[in-house]
């Protein structure tokens, strides 16, 4: 890689640390360029502003979850194990604020910004776990959402609102440990989503 490379790298892992922690509102540019060692105008020359650099962020996560979710796919078989280990992937890499995240993308981001986080988010985790749901369906493994006038978009958006509500928090994790915890979230939201909360449900696929 080369040395812009390397430090765009930088500015990148940096501000995704302080924009995860602290907020988008709350990072300035300056404060980024202080931790990577750099100057405010030796960050403008890799980024124009402080929304450009929140957006690589967003890309760049967006980008490595589509590529984990889509590997997922092709190595599990089984749609109930793929469902589950994708479901404890993203449990264990998803911000712990990722309600901050979703505020901060609707009252800080231009309408153009806003547009292409969306088309990143569709593509990252809707296309590739459409695919999973409607391979469940087709060979029988998932209820045809058809009978309750709804689609495998339908079942995707359950999904990812459960895991929503289900990331760890920091003190959760270390009382439990991350992977501990993600695996047993991930297996509830399984057993909920595709089971039910009925005991007649239990064990069913």
């Amino acid at each position: 890689m080369s040395a812009k490379g390397e430090t765009q790298k930088r500015i990148i892992e940096t501000a995704h640390v302080l924009f995860m922690e602290h907020g988008y509102r709350a990072v300035s540019t300056r404060r980024i360029a202080d931790i990577c060692g750099l100057t405010q105008p030796a960050l403008y020359h890799h980024f124009p502003n402080k929304e450009a650099i929140y957006l690589e962020v967003l890309r760049t996560d967006l980008r490595r979850t589509r590529e984990a979710i889509t590997r997922l796919a092709k190595e599990y078989e089984d749609v109930r194990e793929c469902l589950f280990q994708v479901t404890y992937y993203i449990l264990g890499h998803s911000p712990e604020n990722m309600g901050q995240m979703v505020k901060d993308i609707r009252s800080e981001m231009s309408e153009e910004f806003r547009e292409k986080i969306h088309q990143w988010w569709n593509e990252a985790y809707c296309l590739p776990l459409v695919e999973i749901f409607e391979r469940g369906i087709q060979s029988g493994v998932i209820r045809d959402p058809e009978q309750f006038d709804a689609s495998a978009e339908k079942y995707v958006c359950v999904l990812v609102n459960m895991i929503s509500q289900s990331v760890p928090s920091r003190q959760e994790v270390s009382e439990e440990g991350s992977e501990l915890l993600a695996r047993k979230r991930a297996s509830f939201i399984l057993e909920v989503l595709l089971n039910g909360l009925t005991k007649e449900g239990a064990g069913k696929g």
